[in-house]
């Protein structure tokens, strides 16, 4: 089973370092926890990372349209 979670990753932006946020998907084999897919600076707001991943966690989503539902997510807010 897959579960999503949120990461932490830090960008350069006009010379500034800045936290963003991504999700990833991971899922246990053979007792350990191995990163299926993640996506990169997806919001720089820690709640919005953490609906989007809660969504994604409800809704069973397979981790072959995350990239897809991030891009989705991203053109909603703008």
């Amino acid at each position: 089973m897959v579960k999503y979670a949120v990461f932490e990753h830090n960008v350069i932006i006009d010379g500034k370092k800045q936290i963003t946020y991504g999700i990833k998907a991971e899922e246990i084999f053979g007792g350990k926890v191995h990163t299926v897919c993640e996506v990169y600076d997806v919001t720089p707001n820690r709640e919005r990372a953490e609906y989007l991943c809660r969504e994604c966690n409800e809704n069973d989503l397979s981790p072959v349209h995350l990239r897809d539902v991030c891009e989705d997510f991203l053109y909603a807010e703008s």
